[in-house]
């Protein structure tokens, strides 16, 4: 090999060192700084699940791209447990765009996180429902009367609250209702067009007038209450849960003592979870997020928690089940007074009424917080006593509810009064054309587990 060979073969060495150094080393380095980086923000988003900074979590992940196999592989748990999270805080958030009307906002928020709920129907159904409504221009004034339905709690064990062995069968049968048919009646009035609204949607809390309803086309406004929500103690292993409860992964779940262990909690046996469960498989049946209204006693308790001033741990069962009000009352439900015994109004003295008034005050208004909504116990008003009528108001009520077989709303100066119709056992079999332009009640019937059959009417 001559010397100018040679050269040209240095040379040629030299120039792919020097293409190594500027274009191979630099890029090698930038990689290795990049893995560093992810690996500290790696460290700090699973920091900020265990802290339940949910949204930073998902900023972190945004913003450095972490979505890769490793963190799949490594941290299924914090990521399951990340997206379950901050799925809530979407829809908290989206609602309140839709509460303002501002659908494209809502529209963007979750086509912007869509990668994380690809098969999510809960998501894809608000995504549906923000295009209709920001499409169509299709919110109309509702001006009609509105359809109001009033349930006890349920028969979460209709084997054993109907069984001729319990001594409460009769009365669960009369005057109760089970989950299957609370299951069907949201499936028919979701199949009428029938669409949830919170009562302050429809009454201003300060005035005590209505408000104007705009409501999507051929949708009809409905309002479901609840009363005497306490499950009381002796009612226990008879048919129905123990209590309302707050789980692991901090979800509504109902507890019941004296089933097996795996089967103590429950998501489907009670109107709180159930309801929970179809808004979210059907977001579209909430309106502004609506719910239910609680009507609350004090006597036996509230939500299965002993808050009466004569049981010894009465503070600590009212510090438990004020966690629970504080989820109920972050997902839109709102809570009203029965009064303090769930007994008929026109039985009592003046005294007495006043008195349970005072008990209830002190046991459950410190709770829950005021409200302005009072529910006549067995849906029977106090027949005009202005003794008693000027007693609740003095204590903050202004808008109360008795049952009737037809739809109205009563301004009443500082009050309004509103009718609802109850559903149990005896009006499903014996008061079906109550509710016929509202659901079918052969079709929406446990004719599986009722005693009765539904054809055999009572006198």
């Amino acid at each position: 090999m001559n010397n100018k060979t040679l050269n040209k073969i240095n040379i040629l060495i030299l120039l792919i060192l020097s293409i190594i150094v500027f274009f191979g080393f630099a890029p090698f380095d930038n990689y290795l700084y990049n893995e560093q980086i992810k690996e500290t923000k790696y460290n700090e988003l699973i920091e900020d699940i265990k802290n339940n900074d949910y949204k930073s979590a998902i900023n972190i992940i945004e913003n450095y791209n972490l979505i890769d196999s490793f963190f799949f592989t490594q941290n299924k748990e914090y990521f399951k447990d990340l997206l379950n999270n901050y799925k809530e805080l979407l829809i908290e958030e989206t609602n309140k765009y839709i509460n303002n009307q501002d659908y494209v906002s809502a529209i963007n928020l979750l086509n912007s996180n869509q990668k994380y709920f690809k098969n999510d129907a809960t998501i894809k159904n608000l995504i549906q429902l923000n295009n209709e409504l920001h499409s169509s221009n299709n919110l109309v004034e509702y001006t009609e009367e509105i359809e109001h339905l009033t349930f006890g709690t349920l028969m979460a064990f209709p084997e054993k609250a109907l069984n001729t062995n319990n001594y409460l069968s009769n009365y669960f049968d009369k005057n109760k209702i089970t989950t299957n048919e609370f299951k069907s009646i949201l499936n028919e009035l979701y199949r009428n067009n029938y669409v949830l609204i919170d009562i302050f949607d429809y009454i201003n809390r300060e005035s005590i007038t209505k408000n104007k309803l705009m409501l999507p086309k051929n949708k009809k406004p409905l309002i479901l209450s609840f009363d005497n929500v306490s499950y009381k103690s002796n009612y226990q292993n008879l048919g129905e849960i123990d209590k309302i409860i707050i789980d692991r992964n901090d979800n509504l779940a109902t507890y019941t003592t004296k089933k097996s262990i795996q089967d103590r909690i429950g998501y489907d046996n009670e109107f709180i979870v159930i309801l929970e469960s179809f808004i979210n498989e059907h977001p579209d049946f909430s309106i502004n997020n609506a719910r239910g209204i609680i009507f609350l006693t004090g006597e036996d308790g509230i939500l299965g928690y002993n808050t009466n001033h004569k049981n010894a741990s009465n503070k600590y069962e009212a510090k438990k089940v004020s966690e629970v009000i504080k989820k109920l009352k972050s997902l839109g439900w709102r809570f009203g007074c029965n009064n303090y015994t769930y007994k008929d109004e026109n039985s009592k003295s003046d005294l007495e009424f006043a008195k349970e008034l005072s008990l209830w005050n002190q046991e459950i208004r410190t709770i829950i917080g005021d409200t302005e909504l009072y529910a006549h116990p067995f849906g029977i008003k106090t027949n005009n006593q202005n003794s008693k009528v000027e007693l609740l108001l003095a204590n903050g009520f202004k808008i109360f509810f008795e049952n009737s077989n037809n739809p109205k709303t009563e301004f009443l100066g500082e009050m309004c009064m509103l009718s609802r119709k109850e559903v149990n056992g005896y009006t499903l079999r014996n008061n079906s054309e109550m509710f016929e332009n509202i659901f079918d009640c052969e079709k929406v019937y446990d004719h599986s587990n009722r005693i009765i059959s539904f054809y055999d009417k009572e006198t």
